[in-house]
C-alpha cells in the first residue's frame, strides 16, 4: 500500500528502531519521511499472509533486505504485513522492491538519511 493510495510514492508503512516507538514512513501527499539504515521497515498489503519467507525477496536501494516476518497484521482483518530491515549503505531516495512467488508488488520509494 502507498501513503497516497495511488500505487506509487512512499509506502503506507511504519519504521521502528526498538519495536516500541513507530513513525510513519509516508505522508498523505506521497512524500517520504526520512528513515535510517538499520531500522525495521513494516510494510502492509493484502494477499500474501500464507507465503513462506523463502517465497519473498526484498530489495531496498538495490540491496537485498531480510524477511523478518510475513503474515497477518493481527489487528485488522485481511491486512498483511512484511517486516524487514533497511540495509546498511543505502542512502538517499531508495526504491523498495518486494517480490512474492515471482510476482512483483508496486515499487515504492523511501528517503534514507
Amino acid at each position: 500500500f502507498t501513503a497516497n493510495a495511488s500505487g506509487s510514492g512512499a509506502p503506507a508503512a511504519l519504521i521502528t528502531r526498538d519495536g516500541i516507538t513507530y513513525a510513519p514512513v509516508g505522508n498523505a501527499d506521497g512524500s517520504a519521511n526520512p528513515v535510517t539504515a538499520g531500522e525495521y521497515l513494516v510494510l502492509y498489503g493484502t494477499g500474501f499472509r500464507n507465503s513462506s519467507p523463502g517465497m519473498v525477496t526484498i530489495r531496498i536501494g538495490g540491496r537485498e533486505a531480510p524477511v523478518e516476518y510475513i503474515g497477518a497484521q493481527g489487528y485488522f482483518a485481511g491486512l498483511d504485513q512484511i517486516n524487514t530491515i533497511i540495509p546498511q549503505g543505502v542512502t538517499g531516495t531508495a526504491t523498495v522492491e518486494v517480490t512474492i512467488g515471482g510476482k512483483a508488488a508496486n515499487r515504492v520509494t523511501i528517503l534514507v538519511r
